[in-house]
C-alpha cells in the first residue's frame, strides 16, 4: 500500500490507530467504526468510499475533531485529539482542517467575501493578511467578480467555490470534503474536482469522503470502509480494476442464471 511505502519520506498529517466507535439507542450499543487503521501523509489526495450506512460519515466526523473515537487514538498533525479539552478541539478544527461540504454551509447574509473570512472570527494565524488572502482566495477560484454578491446571487458551482476559498483561509494542514459534488450538475463537479486536483498539485493534503467510484478514481488513493471497517487502501489505480473485477464477477452471476432458451 501507499501509505507503507511513503512512511520514510513525508510526514504524517493524520494517524487513525485501531478506532472505535459506537451509539447508544437507550442501553442497546450500535458499533458504527470496528478497528479502522490507516495515515494520511502530507501532500495526500485520498479519497474514503464507501456506501450508506458503511461509517464513512462517522469517520468524517472524527477526522473533523466534531467527535471522539469511543476507543483508539486518532492524531492530527501530531496532536493527540483524546489528549484535547472541547477548546482544544475546537482551535484544532479551526486552524488545521478546512471543511467544505455538500450543503455549502454558507450564510446567506454575508457576502461571498465575508464568507471566507468567517472562520478567521474564531480562529487567526500570525503574519497572514487576511482581507488580502480571502480576495486573493476568491480570485484563485475564479469569482474575483463576485466577492460582494451573495449566496442567492450564487450559482451551487460557485457558492462551492466560495466553500473551497473559505476552506483554505486559515492555510489549515488538511482539507477535509463531504460529498463536495453531491449538489452540483456533473459539469461542475469536474471543475471542483479539477480545483481539488490543482490544490493538491500545489501541496494541500484533501481527504474526501464519498460514495461517487467516479470521484473517488480521480484522487491518488482510494480507502474503501464497509461495515465500518477498512475493506481496502490501495493506488486509485488499483482501484480501479478491484470496480471492473467486481463488476465482472456480478456479470458472470447474471449470466450464470439466465434461463436457457435452447
Amino acid at each position: 500500500m501507499e501509505n507503507k511505502k511513503e512512511a520514510g519520506s513525508r510526514k504524517v498529517i493524520v494517524d487513525v490507530s485501531n478506532v472505535y466507535k459506537s451509539y447508544y439507542l437507550g442501553r442497546e450499543e450500535v458499533p458504527i467504526l470496528k478497528g479502522v487503521n490507516f495515515q494520511v501523509f502530507d501532500g495526500d489526495f485520498v479519497a474514503i468510499v464507501g456506501p450508506s450506512g458503511s461509517g464513512k460519515s462517522t469517520l468524517m466526523n472524527l477526522l473533523g475533531c466534531l467527535d471522539r473515537p469511543t476507543s483508539g487514538v486518532i492524531v492530527v498533525n501530531g496532536q493527540d485529539v483524546n489528549q484535547l479539552d472541547d477548546n482544544g478541539l475546537a482551535h484544532l478544527r479551526g486552524m488545521e482542517i478546512g471543511f467544505i461540504f455538500q450543503q455549502y454551509n454558507l450564510i446567506p447574509r454575508l457576502t461571498a467575501y465575508e464568507n471566507v473570512m468567517l472562520p478567521t472570527y474564531a480562529s487567526k494565524k500570525e503574519k497572514i493578511d487576511y482581507p488580502a488572502k480571502a480576495e486573493e482566495l476568491l480570485k484563485m477560484v475564479g469569482l474575483e467578480d463576485r466577492i460582494r454578491h451573495k449566496p442567492t446571487e450564487l450559482s451551487g458551482g460557485q457558492s462551492q467555490r466560495v466553500a473551497i476559498a473559505r476552506s483554505l483561509i486559515n492555510e489549515p494542514s488538511i482539507l477535509l470534503a463531504d460529498e463536495p459534488t453531491g449538489n452540483l450538475d456533473s459539469k461542475t463537479s469536474e471543475e471542483v474536482m479539477g480545483y481539488f486536483r490543482e490544490l493538491n498539485r500545489s501541496g494541500a493534503t484533501i481527504i474526501m469522503i464519498t460514495h461517487n467510484h467516479e470521484l473517488a478514481v480521480q484522487t491518488d488513493r482510494v480507502i474503501a470502509i464497509h461495515d465500518g471497517q477498512i475493506k481496502s487502501d490501495v493506488p486509485a489505480a488499483e482501484y480501479v480494476q478491484h470496480l471492473k473485477e467486481e463488476q465482472m464477477t456480478v456479470i458472470e452471476q447474471l449470466a450464470a442464471h439466465e434461463p436457457s432458451h435452447s
